[in-house]
């Protein structure tokens, strides 16, 4: 309705200005039908008929007989020019007006919602960086007061024990943890003295300053939006920049990880030749195999008790130097002949049958 309202009232004038065009050609053609076809046709026999007539030939309702039957050239001709005129013309003229003027309004209605997404984008922009800057505020806060709470047995020292205690209360993860307790234990030792301490409250109260002077200018100038996009003031959880010691964590890691992978790379290089090694005793194995086969075929002339007994001791001769693992030690004097030694030999003694 908002379209139809404003494309109506934008194209008042121009279709003001049509609508005086129109009804002087359309009252033209309604007296020249009035005067043409009065007499004779009942459609136009008076002014008024004769206008209701021409709004129904605009319809499509029209009698073309009666006004040929009364005048064969001036009925076609009255009735062509008005067709053209009216129809065609004015018409599509009008449709013209309104079809313009409706697309400028819909150009200007989705520039009005263009320019009302892009402040809506920076409200919650702004809101956004509001509540980062807040919560950022808060952490540091929580830091503060951990600071203060965290040394349990009145020492003077907070040891990472009761640090990490202290913060876990407060909802902050291992890493966080982590990554403040080294930040200013600068000796490495695991905990925090007086020096350290002030040191660490010194910067605390920094960064809390900078975080209210950074929401007060917010919230007085919306427009430094802009200015704090994809900052960190604070420096806490800033995920684009980690402190030396940090650093170090991160090289002992990669270390650690590195060993490892040197060890399991070492092993499969182990089963590796270990796999190699078996694939040189199967074609040992073969090798021997085939040797045999070659001797029975080439002792032809020796007798079947002889073939028999050589092939037994060649086995046996193979099977030691082989295969010694299938040998095991027994009394003295004595060697322990496998089943697997037995099998061969079998087999070997059915070949030669």
């Amino acid at each position: 309705m908002t379209q139809l309202s404003t494309t109506l009232s934008r194209c008042a004038k121009d279709v003001l200005g049509f609508s005086v065009m129109f009804m002087i050609v359309f009252l033209a053609y309604a007296q020249l039908g009035y005067l043409l076809f009065g007499s004779m046709v009942e459609d136009y026999k008076t002014f008024s008929a004769s206008i209701f007539t021409l709004f129904r030939i605009i319809l499509g309702d029209f009698d073309f007989d009666a006004i040929l039957n009364v005048h064969r050239v001036l009925g076609p001709i009255f009735f062509l020019t008005y067709v053209f005129f009216v129809f065609f013309v004015l018409l599509n003229m009008f449709l013209a007006i309104i079809n313009d003027t409706y697309a400028e309004v819909k150009n200007d209605m989705s520039n009005q919602q263009s320019e009302f997404e892009l402040g809506e984008f920076f409200k919650r922009s702004y809101g956004r960086m509001l509540d980062r800057l807040n919560f950022k505020r808060d952490r540091v806060n929580d830091i503060q007061s951990a600071l203060k709470t965290a040394d349990l047995n009145k020492d003077g020292v907070i040891d990472f024990d009761e640090w990490r205690r202290a913060l876990k209360e407060r909802g902050f993860t291992d890493t966080e943890i982590e990554n403040v307790f080294t930040r200013y234990d600068t000796d490495g030792d695991r905990t925090l003295h007086n020096v350290e301490q002030t040191r660490f409250k010194t910067d605390l109260n920094t960064q809390a300053k900078n975080l209210d002077q950074d929401i007060q200018n917010l919230k007085d100038d919306p427009a430094n939006i802009n200015k704090f996009t994809g900052a960190n003031p604070s420096g806490i959880n800033d995920l684009n920049h980690i402190s030396f010691d940090e650093f170090k964590i991160l090289i002992r890691r990669m270390d650690r990880m590195e060993y490892s992978v040197g060890n399991i790379v070492a092993r499969i290089d182990d089963v590796l030749t270990k796999l190699e090694v078996m694939e040189k005793g199967k074609t040992k194995r073969r090798e021997a195999l085939q040797r045999i086969l070659n001797s029975m075929n080439e002792d032809n002339h020796l007798s079947k008790e002889a073939k028999q007994e050589r092939l037994e001791k060649m086995v046996r001769e193979e099977l030691i130097e082989n295969i010694p693992d299938r040998l095991s030690p027994g009394a003295p004097g004595v060697t322990y002949r496998s089943s697997t030694s037995v099998r061969h030999e079998d087999d070997f003694t059915k070949i030669n049958q």
